[in-house]
């Protein structure tokens, strides 16, 4: 069953990483949307409350992205995670095989990305759904 609403966290290197993507969501029902510049802050976020999706930039504070999020999944490990990354869909694919990530960012994503994120989340929760009907859609 899909959360209501679905909490987002946008972690990246100052606030200002995800403005665009995060304006264009915010028209979506049934997101909250938080976002975080530093590990530390975000690590507060994890911590305090249920969270459905990490969208991870590059760089989280001066963290590498990719490196926080291995980190974030060994500790919560049936959250969803996106990172931000400049490969190729194969690149990524190869290196951050078995983490399980539902989606890639390109650098500096904007409102143009909201739709293709949003549309991946459907189709994951849309999934999550049909699975935990036991395969009818509801």
């Amino acid at each position: 069953m899909t959360p209501s609403p679905l909490k987002l966290v946008f972690a990246g290197h100052d606030t200002s990483t995800f403005r665009e993507l995060t304006a264009a969501l915010s028209h979506r029902s049934g997101l909250t949307i938080r976002s975080t510049s530093s590990p530390e802050e975000t690590w507060q976020v994890l911590n305090n409350g249920p969270i459905d999706i990490l969208i991870a930039d590059e760089r989280v504070g001066t963290v590498d992205g990719g490196a926080f999020v291995r980190e974030v999944i060994s500790t919560y490990p049936l959250i969803n995670c996106g990172l931000v990354s400049p490969l190729t869909p194969a690149a990524f694919h190869e290196a951050t095989e078995g983490l399980g990530l539902f989606h890639q960012l390109p650098l500096h994503p904007g409102a143009e990305e909201a739709a293709g994120l949003f549309a991946a989340i459907d189709k994951l929760y849309g999934y999550l759904e049909k699975a935990a009907s036991g395969g009818r859609a509801s």
